[in-house]
């Protein structure tokens, strides 16, 4: 029998608490799979933390990627996990994403109840188009084919682009869950530098591979930055 696990990376950190509280009680009401929460080791870097709840989980068919402060509907992550167990491609648990405002987000905390929720803002960081993470699924397959996040990485932003790409070079790329939102709870924002900058370079030169569909190069270039894909 296949088994699918839910993997999500934390660290506690000052407003983040509260929406961690509420999405472990979330996961544990909803979904019967095993969940494991890994952290890392120096600065957090959400891709190492990835990776470790990986290797935590042991030997596992489906992952889904939950973070800490979004939730999804039961019903689009059940769809995530099956199609992702019969493809090469990442799956995002819906097809758009609402960061939700600091009211919304504290009803939802509070009731339990994810209706009527209000965006934080009606621009860029609203609603968008197929989100990139949040709570996604991968086969293991396609995980050992493209050999989990890149933790060369610094500071915050972009690995999950980056995933997102090297799915595409290594995989068959992703695609999302139609007719369904995931809601990302308000806290306050991390901080952004020239780290994340240099995260974007590496996105970058990735989507450059994958839209040449240059596998060997892509793989090289990793190898540069410590990634070694098999």
């Amino acid at each position: 029998m296949a088994r699918t696990v839910i993997l999500t990376p934390f660290r506690p950190t000052e407003g983040r608490e509260a929406n961690w509280k509420f999405v472990q009680q979330w996961i544990a009401e909803h979904y019967q799979h095993d969940h494991y929460v890994s952290d890392n080791a120096g600065a957090f870097s959400p891709a190492a933390a990835r990776n470790n709840a990986a290797k935590a989980a042991g030997n596992w068919d489906v992952a889904v990627f939950h973070d800490a402060d979004t939730i999804a509907h039961p019903d689009a992550v059940a769809q995530a996990v099956d199609m992702a167990a019969t493809s090469m491609k990442m799956v995002v648990a819906a097809d758009s994403h609402m960061y939700c405002c600091p009211t919304s987000s504290e009803r939802i905390r509070t009731t339990g109840d994810a209706g009527f929720a209000r965006p934080d803002s009606f621009g860029l960081h609203g609603i968008y188009e197929n989100p990139c993470s949040g709570v996604f699924a991968v086969s293991r397959k396609l995980w050992d084919a493209v050999g989990g996040y890149v933790e060369q990485l610094n500071g915050w932003g972009y690995e999950d682009l980056v995933f997102l790409q090297q799915c595409g070079v290594f995989g068959d790329g992703n695609t999302w869950v139609p007719g369904h939102i995931t809601l990302h709870l308000w806290h306050p924002p991390a901080d952004r530098d020239a780290r994340t900058e240099t995260n974007k370079g590496v996105w970058k030169q990735l989507t450059r591979y994958r839209l040449a569909r240059d596998r060997n190069g892509a793989r090289q270039y990793l190898a540069t930055l410590g990634h070694l894909v098999p």
